[in-house]
């Protein structure tokens, strides 16, 4: 019998995980994973965002909008961020005023933003790329202007100039970078609020990320994104550093530390004997000494009644041995 012998060279298997078309290009590479994208618009979104080239988009033909629509959307900026409490603007009471279409344009912005509002959280637009993770779609920016503006009437208007109206809302909303994290309903909330960072959310553009497509997943892209502190703590901070000139960090360890030094731990009740017991009136009884106590006297009295009984039963023999013995 001939054995023959095969020496297999396993060959190294590709990451079938690992993207061909993924560069160092940008801070995520082309092609970055749904999960980098959510880190890095929680973390730094404005590595990801191409600003610069988005404000120029509307100076095209494709983006030119009507002077109506820029008077309309001026209005509309002003009057919804007029519906958010003053504690989240940078500068209180100062809502902005946009007069012209490059200052609503920069307005919805990631940059402008950051400068305008406390803690804003940014999130990542579920839609337009390749390679979104499973589930329903978000609308494009173009069709979420129904959800700020309320639908027309045929009887105010004709069809005509709703359609008219429509599209020139739908085209702008299109170009804007960012948006308030809504629901479609009109009368839905207004403002989200992230449950981590405290302020509002936002909703980013997916057509102003500066990336070619979305990557499938990478195995170590489970790293937990950085914690803040709550809502409230952290608004206090924000507004305490502003007062008081410090940094953040100064002012939350400041009220960290007041925080702590206000707690003040409750003695555990005492429970006092009845009068007449022994000198100790005021010592504490721990609850197993009551149980233990209360035992005892369950057994002293089972044991005085067996003996009452067994004293009864004697002398009732005692009274028959007396009553034979006269018989």
């Amino acid at each position: 019998m001939i054995v023959t012998a095969y020496h297999c060279y396993k060959q190294p298997q590709k990451d079938i995980e690992e993207d061909p078309r993924r560069t160092e290009e940008y801070p995520l590479g082309t092609h970055p994973s749904w999960h980098e994208i959510t880190d890095i618009l929680y973390t730094n979104p404005t590595l990801i965002v191409n600003t610069h080239s988005n404000l120029q988009f509307y100076q095209s033909g494709k983006g030119q909008i009507h002077h109506i629509f820029i008077q309309l959307l001026c209005k509309w900026t002003h009057n919804y961020t007029c519906t958010i409490n003053s504690i989240f603007l940078t500068e209180p009471e100062n809502y902005p005023q946009p007069e012209n279409w490059h200052d609503i344009l920069n307005f919805w912005t990631v940059n402008q933003i950051q400068d305008t509002f406390h803690a804003p959280a940014f999130l990542p637009h579920k839609s337009h790329w390749k390679g979104l993770p499973d589930g329903p779609k978000q609308l494009l920016f173009g069709g979420r202007f129904k959800s700020f503006f309320p639908p027309l009437e045929a009887d105010t208007k004709s069809e005509h100039d709703i359609l008219y109206l429509q599209d020139g809302l739908q085209a702008a909303f299109e170009l804007l970078e960012c948006l308030p994290d809504k629901k479609t309903g009109i009368n839905s909330q207004a403002w989200k609020y992230h449950p981590e960072k405290g302020g509002p959310s936002f909703i980013v553009n997916a057509k102003a990320y500066k990336i070619h497509g979305v990557g499938p997943p990478k195995k170590n892209s489970n790293i937990p994104s950085p914690r803040t502190i709550a809502t409230h703590t952290r608004i206090e901070a924000l507004l305490l550093g502003d007062n008081l000139n410090i940094s953040f960090n100064d002012a939350a360890k400041h009220i960290k530390d007041v925080q702590q030094s206000t707690r003040i731990r409750k003695p555990p009740q005492k429970i006092q004997r009845s009068q007449g017991s022994s000198a100790n009136e005021n010592q504490e009884i721990q609850p197993e000494h009551l149980e233990e106590d209360s035992e005892e006297v369950n057994e002293d009295s089972i044991q005085e009644q067996e003996q009452d009984h067994s004293e009864e039963e004697s002398d009732y023999f005692n009274i028959e041995s007396d009553d034979s013995e006269d018989v």
